[in-house]
């Protein structure tokens, strides 16, 4: 068995993954979230699977969930082969992913979060800039994923204009604290793992974010009312894989482990979509009040899509990103084809995964993709 091993992991045994198949070569991935969350249980453990039965056990994974690499070392952990693959955060990185954030920063536009991770995705694959930006830190990308749509998860009313006036929201990335002000929140960013302490100190007064985030957080204790304002999805992940191992790879291979990458998404969403389910009937069991955005709130929330849109393109000048207008027009335009296409697709997992091969994948010349 050939097992890469990188600093101070010379000792550590090898596993292999997938069907109880010995892998040739076991690759250490970093899901980076701990062993209960999403990353671990569906996403990273589907793509161990996968890749071994895709590459007929030349490869397997062994994940670490934590310990090994945190999401904002995934930028060192991998450059230094600490880790062959694992859950990149973009969001952490901004001075890294400038034109790979655009998504990310445009993802209040779109009514389906999964069309908007496909969006997402094929931006990225297809954008030369991007792509440029994944090799200086000696990565290669494979695509991005979804979560539930944000919600308004407070320790009192916030549903209309006037009583969302000084709430005090843990908000994740730019684009969420500049709509938390706009509607006259105030947005505090903290790392989710402390999300927890700031509720029950008062330090914030709710979360902004996905319903299972409040399951995984244990928040629900605190949490007395949920306004449904279903307003943006996280898509600033991507399953990034070491550049190095990528180049060693056969052709054949490495659309292997993108198919692999693919299914894990979809297991990544079928999970989201069962916890969010899941954390509706316990938030209502608990006696956590659902509310529906007042008219007054909507329509600021409407208007700060418009807002937003003019400020994103005047940023983007400001940092010299070539074309920035065009590029947002690329990117929404994608949303907008892959709503179309998930309104009549087949849902089921062979189906979309087909679906992702050949709408995105089968257009890149794979021999030179990754540099």
């Amino acid at each position: 068995m050939n097992t890469i091993l990188g600093p101070g992991l010379a000792g550590v045994l090898a596993l292999a993954c997938g069907g109880g198949a010995t892998a040739e070569t076991t690759l250490r991935s970093a899901s980076a979230f701990g062993p209960t969350h999403i990353q671990a249980t569906a996403l990273f453990a589907t793509l161990g699977e996968k890749i071994a039965e895709f590459t007929d056990g030349a490869y397997g994974i062994r994940d670490f969930p934590s310990g090994l690499a945190a999401p904002g070392e995934m930028v060192t952990a991998m450059r230094d082969s600490v880790v062959d693959m694992g859950s990149m955060v973009l969001p952490y990185f901004p001075a890294d992913f400038p034109e790979s954030l655009l998504p990310s920063n445009l993802s209040i536009f779109g009514e389906n979060p999964v069309a908007i991770s496909l969006a997402t995705t094929e931006y990225i694959v297809t954008c030369a800039e991007c792509q440029a930006e994944f090799a200086r830190v000696g990565q290669v990308y494979l695509g991005s994923g979804w979560t539930p749509a944000f919600q308004v998860q407070t320790t009192r009313p916030a549903e209309t204009l006037e009583n969302i006036q000084g709430v005090r929201l843990r908000v994740a990335g730019s684009v969420f604290s500049e709509w938390a002000e706009y509607v006259g929140a105030q947005p505090v960013q903290l790392p989710s793992s402390e999300i927890f302490q700031a509720m029950s100190e008062g330090i914030v007064d709710g979360f902004f974010g996905n319903l299972p985030d409040m399951m995984i957080q244990q928040i629900q204790t605190y949490v007395t009312d949920i306004t449904m304002v279903n307003f943006g999805t996280f898509n600033g992940d991507s399953i990034s894989l070491r550049a190095g191992l990528w180049q060693d790879l056969t052709p054949d291979d490495r659309s292997a482990f993108i198919r692999a990458a693919m299914v894990a998404r979809e297991a990544g969403g079928e999970a989201w979509s069962a916890m969010n389910e899941q954390a509706k009937t316990s938030a209502a069991a608990e006696g956590i009040v659902f509310h529906e955005p007042s008219e007054d709130l909507q329509e600021k929330l409407d208007a700060f899509r418009d807002h937003q849109l003019e400020a994103y393109k005047a940023k983007l000048d400001a940092d010299g990103i070539h074309d920035g207008a065009a590029k947002i027009d690329r990117y929404l335009g994608l949303v907008e084809k892959w709503e179309d296409i998930l309104a009549t697709a087949d849902g089921d997992v062979q189906s979309m995964v087909d679906l992702k091969m050949q709408e995105i994948w089968s257009k890149v010349d794979l021999q030179g993709y990754g540099g």
